[in-house]
């Protein structure tokens, strides 16, 4: 017992020691105005540093951690931490199970479309995921879930169930917030570049038509 105890605490101290070297690195390419002005508009995080996505995932490559350390990653509540837990982890470990778990952290727009961008559309059994997003209904599932779709369409992953699942959802409601607006364009104009899921995006833009809500057309607007 003493071992696993001592092996434990060995492996905090890795963690505490990369984490402390990692936020060294955020510091060194901080962004003084962007972190500042996303402070103002995601004051949720404990620590944003405002470092741009490209540079961000030049980071990944420069600290590594362990699908273990990934999840105390993305608890620390610290954005670039939690965006690096999101580029680093494994696609094995990306089980619906987890990635359930971890979106249910999502407190932000930012976070939902990032997270989604970088790792949710990775989920294993991508169908699951949306569905159970969708049916939990928490202020960021629908972004989550849309973008993730959308993504994974984008890499030319099986995602037609997905976004079936998704496209009902969406023609249930009326009302949708900027993220989701986006999200919905761009998974519409990813259906549209393929001729089998082309008519599952011309029901939805029947839909938005029909409706002609200010949200509708915002999304009919960035159709392509």
């Amino acid at each position: 017992m003493n071992a696993n105890i001592n092996s434990s605490n060995t492996d905090d101290c890795n963690f505490d020691s990369k984490l402390r070297e990692l936020k060294f690195i955020f510091h060194s390419r901080m962004n003084g105005e962007a972190s500042m002005q996303m402070k103002r508009l995601n004051a949720v995080y404990k620590i944003n540093y405002g470092v741009s996505l490209p540079h961000l995932k030049e980071i990944a490559h420069e600290v590594i951690f362990s699908p273990e350390e990934c999840d105390k990653l993305w608890t620390t509540n610290i954005r670039e931490a939690m965006l690096v837990a999101c580029i680093q982890l494994p696609d094995a470990e990306a089980t619906v199970e987890k990635m359930l778990r971890w979106s249910a952290d999502v407190t932000t727009a930012d976070m939902a479309e990032l997270a989604s961008f970088l790792l949710f559309y990775r989920t294993h059994e991508l169908t699951a995921f949306c569905e159970a997003l969708v049916k939990r209904n928490n202020p960021y599932d629908f972004t989550i879930a849309v973008h993730s779709a959308a993504r994974a369409l984008q890499h030319s992953l099986p995602a037609t169930d997905a976004a079936n699942v998704i496209c009902d959802a969406i023609m249930q409601r009326t009302e949708f917030s900027l993220s989701e607006v986006r999200g919905i364009a761009m998974l519409i104009n990813r259906l549209n570049i393929d001729s089998q899921t082309a008519p599952l995006a011309q029901k939805v833009v029947d839909y938005l038509t029909n409706i002609n809500t200010d949200d509708a057309q915002k999304i009919l607007f960035s159709v392509e």
